[in-house]
C-alpha cells in the first residue's frame, strides 16, 4: 500500500530510501583509460553546461545536501569519456565554473573550498517534471501525493479527509497516464553521494 499521511511528510519520500536498491559499482557506459578520456576533444561551454546540469539531476541528493564538484566532474569525464578542462572554458576556479555552467539549475550550497565546492539544484528545478531523471524526485513525489489521494480508497471507512491508500500494482498505469507515458520502474536508477549508480527494484 501506499499511505497519503506517508506521502505527506517532509525529506526523501519513503519509496526512495526503503526501495532495495541494487547496487551496480559499473560506471555509466564503458571504462576508458585516463589517456583514451583526455584524447577527446573538449565540448563547447553550451554542450558542457547541458551534460552537467543533466548529470546533477541524476543525484537526489542534490535537491538535500548536494553534490561534491570532484564527484560530479567525475562522473561527468566517465559518462563522456573526456577531461573537463575548466582553464580551457575560461574558469579560474571550479566554484566559478559550477557558478556559470550551471547557472540556471544550481544553488550553491557550500562555496568553503572554492575547489570542490557543494551544488544542488533550485527547488524549483527540483518540482519540475524531468522523468529518467531522479534529481527531480520532488515532482514524482508531489505526482505520487496526488494519485494516491484521487485513486485510492478511504482507510478503514476514514471520511473523505481522512488518510487514502493505493496498491502498488495500480501505479503504473496511473504513472504512465500522468507522468511519462514511457515510465518504467525498472529502468529507473540514480548516482548516490558518492557517485555510484544505483538501480531502484521494480515494483
Amino acid at each position: 500500500w501506499l499511505h497519503a499521511q506517508e506521502l505527506g511528510g517532509r525529506g526523501v519520500p519513503h519509496f526512495l530510501i526503503s526501495a532495495r536498491c541494487l547496487h551496480e559499482d559499473r560506471r555509466m557506459g564503458p571504462r576508458r583509460s585516463h589517456n583514451a578520456a583526455a584524447s577527446q576533444p573538449q565540448p563547447t561551454a553550451p554542450i558542457v553546461s547541458q551534460r552537467l546540469c543533466d548529470l546533477l539531476l541524476s543525484f537526489p541528493a542534490a535537491i538535500l545536501g548536494g553534490v561534491q564538484w570532484q564527484v560530479l566532474v567525475r562522473k561527468y569525464e566517465e559518462r563522456h569519456s573526456t577531461r573537463l578542462d575548466l582553464r580551457e572554458l575560461g574558469y579560474s576556479t571550479p566554484l566559478a565554473a559550477a557558478t556559470a555552467l550551471l547557472w540556471d539549475v544550481v544553488r550553491v550550497l557550500d562555496k568553503e573550498d572554492t575547489d570542490n565546492p557543494v551544488v544542488g539544484i533550485e527547488d524549483v528545478v527540483a518540482l519540475t517534471p524531468q522523468p529518467g531523471l531522479l534529481g527531480s524526485w520532488p515532482s514524482l513525489y508531489s505526482v505520487l501525493c496526488d494519485l494516491v489521494i484521487t485513486n485510492g480508497r478511504a482507510i478503514d471507512n476514514a471520511d473523505e479527509a481522512g488518510p487514502r491508500c493505493l496498491f502498488v500494482s495500480q501505479l503504473r498505469p496511473l504513472m504512465e497516464r500522468h507522468w511519462d507515458a514511457n515510465f518504467d520502474e525498472s529502468a529507473l536508477g540514480f548516482l548516490n553521494e558518492e557517485g555510484s549508480f544505483l538501480k531502484l527494484k521494480k515494483m
